[in-house]
């Protein structure tokens, strides 16, 4: 396979056999006996990032190119303990300020200036994983104790949908792992200890917002654990996830229709199929910002547009009060809100407020753990959710995604079935769509969009047909 050159740098020796006296010790401890193929290569800041194949596994590969002398390794160490006695009280530590120290006061030669400043950044924030959560590929970043660090790579998954995780060649130790924890909590406005043993946070926007589930070793058999869900930051459109081949154009025109009609679609499959980023495609490329929409999450998720009348609840937690989704979707209800309620994610009792909602003749969107329709039925009827066979009868559509479809563009996300709930004496199931059947004419097929129509044509008077 083709290893690339960079000056007297060996790269192939450098993956294949590491070197214990080298300044970077994220390959230390990664030694790959034998490269199949690279997958993909490309830059976050100073690093070369290399996605290959070896011994049957994909290995993620982060390296400093070039590699920073230990001289210089010296200067970032010390700039990076002092660089606040540099720094006037006003003044942000920014890249322009760090560069410019980098230049003035250590005389760093010009073609070292923006590798030194991005490692300073990093020793001042989130040390080794900062790549990681720079790197736009990632998904989710996965700690579990000393050890090589996991993370939920979007090429691979798509390539090969068996892949879950993949292992990165950043290794971390205990101390660093429990040092990288309480980081987080301090950025987080929270902690972590014994007392407060599971903690679920989300990092500062400027941190780029994303979702972070700690552990303490303390319940984790002494493997504290980090996880992280990366909040990604372009604007998911519908037209981009048709490109992707992740839903047909049809299957968007029937769900463009039944949000305009304010109808309910619930989106379910497993955990990283997708859920939420259809979910926000929709409301990007389907609502109006001129509607009044509430929505609500756990953690910031979904985009608001600049200018709009949507409003966003938060739950929130502070010693013994705790504001979950259920109350605050009870005070979406009491809002001006006629529109659209959307709930990030249904759990728990807010799924009978979410039912409520929709008896009053206002649109859901909501996403739901369950790989098909039976199971969500199953699920929100039973406990802690409870619904009653006629609350279910006020959800339009289900939506399954699934994570290993085969399409023009490839393996990988996409939307798997859709079935329209229909309720008169029992629950009924009527699939509009599958993936399997590759069939056309899901307009036709809809009962749901039949009746809204029959409904405005008649002066909002209900015919049942179908």
């Amino acid at each position: 396979m083709y290893f690339p050159s960079y000056g007297d740098f060996d790269l192939k020796e450098y993956v294949l056999h590491g070197d214990s006296n080298d300044y970077d010790p994220l390959l230390s401890n990664a030694v790959v006996k034998e490269v199949e193929d690279v997958i993909i290569e490309y830059s976050v800041g100073p690093y070369r990032i290399l996605i290959v194949s070896s011994d049957g596994e994909y290995l993620y590969l982060a390296d400093l190119v070039p590699r920073p002398s230990r001289d210089l390794v010296g200067i970032i160490d010390n700039l990076s303990r002092d660089l606040f006695r540099f720094a006037p009280e006003d003044r942000d530590l920014d890249d322009y300020y760090i560069a410019e120290v980098l230049r003035n006061v250590y005389r760093i030669p010009e073609d070292y200036v923006n590798m030194a400043t991005y490692l300073v950044k990093e020793r001042l924030k989130y040390g080794r994983i900062q790549v990681l959560l720079d790197d736009p590929y990632i998904e989710d970043i996965s700690i579990s104790g000393p050890g090589a660090v996991w993370v939920r790579h979007r090429i691979v998954v798509e390539k090969d949908p068996l892949v879950d995780m993949i292992r990165t060649n950043i290794v971390l130790d205990a101390r660093e792992v429990l040092s990288l924890q309480k980081y987080i909590a301090t950025r987080s406005r929270t902690y972590i200890s014994r007392s407060n043993p599971v903690v679920d946070v989300q990092l500062p926007r400027e941190d780029g917002g994303h979702r972070v589930h700690l552990v303490d070793p303390t319940i984790a058999g002494n493997r504290p654990e980090i996880t992280i869900r990366k909040r990604l930051e372009e604007k998911i459109s519908i037209e981009w996830l048709i490109e992707k081949g992740s839903i047909r154009s049809e299957v968007a025109e029937y769900l463009r229709q039944i949000v305009l009609s304010r109808g309910s679609i619930v989106i379910a499959g497993p955990p990283s199929s997708g859920k939420t980023t259809l979910l926000r495609a929709l409301l990007n490329s389907y609502v109006p910002p001129s509607w009044k929409v509430v929505i609500i999450e756990d953690t910031p998720e979904i985009e608001i547009p600049e200018n709009s009348s949507w409003v966003r609840y938060t739950t929130y937690e502070l010693g013994a009060l705790h504001i979950d989704q259920f109350f605050l979707a009870k005070a979406a209800l009491r809002s001006s809100a006629n529109r659209l309620i959307v709930i990030g994610e249904t759990r728990g009792a807010e799924a009978q407020v979410l039912a409520q909602a929709l008896n009053m003749g206002m649109g859901a969107l909501t996403t739901f753990h369950g790989g098909s329709s039976e199971e969500v039925i199953t699920r929100l009827m039973s406990p802690p959710i409870n619904m009653s066979k006629h609350q279910i009868g006020s959800i339009w559509t289900i939506v399954i995604m699934g994570i290993g479809c085969v399409n023009s563009k490839g393996v990988g996300r996409c939307v798997e079935r859709v079935d329209e709930i229909l309720m008169d004496d029992d629950i009924d199931i009527h699939t509009v769509y599958s993936v399997e059947e590759n069939s056309p004419g899901i307009m036709e097929r809809s009962i749901r969009l039949r009746r809204a129509s029959r409904t405005r044509n008649s002066g909002n008077i209900l015919v049942k047909t179908g």
